[in-house]
């Protein structure tokens, strides 16, 4: 069953990039060495239980112009479940530089089921007891990955998301970082921002791909992921 549609919200903790809400609850954002620690603070004054970073270890770091960080708040845990594994050479070679598309979803849940799946029942369970923020580099592909699952779920607050809800919380990602990339201090060494004439098609591609995740992902195939 269809739960009622939303829409994302943008949340403005200090330093946050591509940050929104997506349901209560549940909260999705870019790497979270973006954030002061004004914009922690804030975070945690929302009631957000857990941080769930999903990078792999190697990316887990500070770079230069990152701001100082003194911790994470009391009563917030951030935790790190990588959904791919950096020493998977086969995988790696098949995506150069990485998987960044739609796309690749079909490929990350073939190769990593059971980390995916680990995520998910964590971001499920924080989530529930006041809130989960979920995060990778960009908060565009390994989250939108992770979002658009959980949404397929009648067991989110708000029921299962439509197939708008699920394209406007997919296109919340996309526009957020390439809004960032278009002023970003340090360029991207693979990425570049996508101007207005030529947003249209690049959108349209991944929500094409997307849909095709959608449709071979119906909740109980999604629900299977889930450790028991």
């Amino acid at each position: 069953m269809v739960g009622m549609q939303t829409t994302p919200t943008p949340v403005r903790w200090d330093g946050a990039v591509n940050a929104w809400t997506v349901r209560p609850g549940l909260h999705r954002m870019g790497r979270a060495e973006w954030l002061t620690d004004a914009g922690w603070a804030e975070l945690a004054r929302a009631g957000v239980a857990a941080v769930i970073d999903l990078r792999m270890p190697q990316e887990v770091r500070r770079r230069e112009h990152d701001p100082a960080h003194e911790g994470v708040p009391r009563g917030v845990t951030w935790e790190n479940h990588p959904i791919e594994d950096a020493d998977d050479a086969e995988f790696r070679a098949r995506f150069d530089p990485y998987p960044n598309h739609p796309a690749h979803y079909p490929d990350l849940l073939e190769r990593y089921p059971d980390r995916i799946g680990a995520a998910m029942a964590r971001t499920l369970e924080a989530a529930e007891v006041g809130g989960a923020v979920l995060h990778c580099s960009a908060g565009r592909d390994r989250t939108g990955l992770l979002t658009a699952l959980l949404l397929q779920l009648p067991e989110l607050p708000g029921g299962v998301a439509d197939r708008d809800e699920q394209h406007a919380v997919y296109t919340a990602g996309v526009r957020g970082i390439n809004d960032y990339r278009r002023t970003a201090k340090v360029p991207h060494p693979y990425e570049r921002w996508v101007p207005p004439e030529d947003w249209d098609a690049h959108l349209a591609e991944r929500l094409a791909a997307l849909d095709e995740v959608l449709d071979a992902w119906p909740a109980d195939r999604v629900r299977a992921l889930l450790p028991r």
